[in-house]
């Protein structure tokens, strides 16, 4: 296969993949993929999810690993294996910490992403609500319209 031809097929290749891979490209091809409904009720999931099972299943799970290694080192004290344990153990513990942190950051995010956008919703509700009635039920007269 000569270069030119070969360089050819792996740029198609690469513009496939990028295709399918943006959802901007595709919007108006494909409608369900143009849907920006916000599901409020899987955003309060995934927060629940977060601050009632995965945040404290991830600490507990740490807290085992720690417990284990730690006899494991006290066994084996005085052996260099005891020191590469206890070494170990701390850098597990800052993992640990940094996932436990992380997890709460994309709750926080979740949250203010959830509240902004029910926020937005609302707003925008109440301001449609308050041009398109004047509360006889009426639509208002445009500006315009007198020209």
């Amino acid at each position: 296969m000569a270069f030119e031809e070969e360089w050819s097929e792996l740029r198609a290749r690469a513009l496939e993949s990028h295709q399918k891979s943006t959802k901007l490209d595709s919007a108006a091809g494909n409608q369900e993929s143009a849907n920006l409904n916000i599901a409020y009720d899987k955003h309060k999931s995934a927060i629940s999810a977060l601050q009632d099972r995965i945040g404290p299943d991830t600490k507990r799970s740490g807290s085992h690993a720690d417990e284990a290694t730690h006899a494991a080192a006290s066994e084996l004290k005085g052996w260099d294996t005891a020191v590469g344990l206890k070494s170990a153990l701390e850098e597990w513990s800052r993992q640990v910490s940094a996932l436990v942190h992380r997890l709460g950051t994309e709750k926080v995010g979740l949250e203010g992403t959830k509240t902004s956008l029910s926020g937005t919703d609302h707003a925008l509700k109440v301001n449609l609500q308050s041009h398109t009635s004047t509360g006889s039920g009426s639509v208002p007269q445009s500006k315009i319209s007198g020209y």
